[in-house]
């Protein structure tokens, strides 16, 4: 009967691996295609609503674009692709399927309201015009920084359905194919694996009641007969390994008394037996006090109590986290307990084992989220330029000006990216603390002075009014003048990217109490007091939208931060939305020179 149980249990077990096999794999295949195909189709229409922006501007002008209709029509038989012009209030100019008079007010779309709110808007719905799932797509136009209207793509979804079922029929005729092989298969299998393990257990049974003449001869090559061999072996050094055991627990207090894991062992009611130097240390008390008394009583840890205890209860080994309140971090451990049994395998008491994990959570959690950001911010220029390049190379006959445009916008994509590593690469210097750049005296001002004359052009070009405001005396620090002109130039660009036309930026030098202090203050849009605490994290962005549009790369202000902590400086800010912001960067005042 046991052999019969354990060669149904592996014959079931390989079939509904395989089945399950089959299942997750077109589930994931399902799942991927489904979410790939409608990125494809959402950077098709985004492309498309671009074109159609710069053709569509002409008809938002006083004497209109009396063409535009008929372009449309054209190029949506051209390009498969319904394309709409819009009004701010949300009537119809052009239309590439049907024709504006007869079509209804599209204000209250849900795609146009966001194209106009927030400069964009893509939604899926069911189309009762056309009776199936659309995608739709809208881009605002806008005249004199005001948006007069938008242009919408949209397409239907009907491939992305038809390559999802065939993926599910596909899949079911895979899992079909698995059963039928796997019937026969998993039925030979099981036999050759139960087979020996029957020889095997009649032999280990013989064993257990004292008879070591027993032998398992097996005309296999693989782990079974490796095992087998074992057990021969097994029962003819039986009695020198109880021999050994003697020998071995001799040597055992030497081997605990060295480990660098702490090890608390207790009896059956809880009270230590024993307890090492480094598990003592990790509870703050001392070894010698510990042997006689019940764990709970002295070491005070709940946590590691209850893996003791649910080791001794369950007689099985039991894993627990440990958190201990420690001061500037929690320290971290992971506790294996395991039963502790004697000759006749009654539970005696238990052993744990501690292992000190705190700083590889630390490192595993700043790994983590470093991945995970820089991940994403690589993620959209790569997707970006490939889904351009692919259109290059997917239309050999796209006119000179198109192509242009195409090119152009990979230049920029390429830019970021480049923009995205070389910040990476600087906030991997500023961290950097064992290759740190040595220190000069340097005057702050001249520093401040370098960094002004830097966007000087770019002040000018985004008409923006930028000036210094330094003390007449020289402001001494010590540090590294690359490193602290490149801190103030990324404030000073910060703050040119988010001031309108019209404002002003102003750099500041002077000191105050015995502190040098560099201030870069703006009339720009502010930042609210939600996002004042985490914008010096790698990769935050106050706001999203503006940043990823005018290409930072969200490590600026974490460049910053790590420079002024490599100088013993600190780095503040004050802001409110709407009313500009000011970054002031402390520095410890160096000896003034003769």
């Amino acid at each position: 009967m046991r052999r019969t149980r354990i060669v149904w249990k592996l014959y079931a077990g390989i079939v509904l691996l395989t089945l399950l096999t089959a299942a997750i794999v077109g589930m994931l295949a399902h799942l991927t295609i489904a979410r790939e195909s409608r990125v494809e189709v959402e950077v098709t229409l985004a492309q498309h609503a671009c074109l159609l922006r710069d053709l569509a501007r002409p008809a938002f002008a006083d004497a209109g674009d009396p063409g535009l209709q008929a372009r449309l029509r054209q190029l949506g038989l051209e390009t498969g692709i319904r394309l709409t012009v819009i009004d701010a209030d949300g009537v119809v100019l052009a239309d590439s399927d049907e024709d504006p008079a007869r079509m209804e007010n599209h204000a209250n779309r849900p795609e146009v309201r966001d194209a106009l709110d927030s400069g964009r808007g893509t939604v899926s719905r069911y189309s009762r015009t056309l009776e199936q799932e659309m995608m739709y797509l809208a881009l605002p136009v806008s005249a004199d920084g005001d948006p007069v209207g938008c242009v919408r793509t949209s397409l239907p979804l009907s491939a992305v359905d038809a390559r999802l079922a065939l993926i599910r029929g596909t899949v079911s005729l895979g899992m079909l194919l698995a059963l039928l092989v796997a019937l026969p298969l998993g039925w030979w299998l099981a036999r050759r694996i139960t087979s020996p393990l029957t020889a095997m257990t009649r032999a280990a049974e013989a064993m257990a009641q004292g008879d070591y003449q027993q032998r398992v001869l097996l005309q296999t090559h693989d782990e079974l007969r490796t095992l087998a061999e074992t057990l021969n072996e097994m029962s003819a050094r039986l009695s020198e390994r109880m021999e050994a055991i003697t020998r071995e627990r001799s040597q055992l207090a030497a081997i605990l008394g060295s480990m660098v894991e702490g090890l608390v062992a207790v009896d059956a009611d809880e009270r230590i037996v024993h307890i090492n130097a480094v598990a003592a240390q990790l509870a703050g008390v001392p070894a010698e006090q510990c042997i006689g008394l019940r764990v709970w009583e002295v070491l005070r840890i709940p946590a590691l109590t209850e893996v003791l205890r649910a080791a001794l209860r369950q007689a099985d080994a039991v894993e627990g986290d440990i958190v201990l309140a420690r001061t500037p971090h929690d320290l971290v451990l992971t506790a294996f307990a395991a039963p502790w049994l004697d000759g006749s395998g009654a539970v005696v008491g238990a052993v744990a084992v501690l292992h000190n994990r705190t700083r590889i959570r630390q490192l595993e959690r700043t790994r983590q989220d470093f991945v995970a950001n820089a991940s994403h911010e690589l993620k959209s220029p790569v997707t970006a330029i490939r889904g351009l390049a692919e259109t290059i190379q997917d239309d050999p006959a796209m006119d000179v000006d198109t192509r242009s445009t195409f090119i152009s916008r990979i230049l920029d994509e390429t830019g970021r990216l480049a923009g995205i590593v070389g910040d990476m690469l600087a906030l991997a210097r500023a961290e950097r603390q064992d290759e740190a750049e040595e220190h000069v005296p340097l005057d702050l001002r001249e520093v401040a002075a370098a960094a002004l004359a830097t966007f000087e052009a770019k002040a000018a070009t985004n008409e923006i009014e930028l000036s210094g405001k330094t003390s007449e005396s020289p402001v001494p620090v010590s540090g590294s003048a690359e490193a602290l002109r490149e801190a103030v130039g990324n404030l000073i660009d910060n703050a040119l990217n988010y001031t309108p036309a019209g404002g002003s930026v102003t750099v500041s030098v002077g000191v105050q109490d015995d502190r040098a202090l560099v201030a870069v203050s703006d009339t720009g849009i502010g930042i609210a007091a939600e996002h004042q605490e985490r914008i010096f994290e790698r990769f935050y962005r106050a706001d999203k939208a503006r940043s990823r549009q005018l290409g930072g790369t969200g490590l600026g202000l974490a460049i910053v931060k790590h420079i002024v902590q490599a100088h013993q400086g600190e780095i503040a800010v004050a802001s409110r939305p709407g009313r500009g912001s000011t970054f002031t960067i402390s520095l410890p005042l160096a000896p003034r020179q003769a």
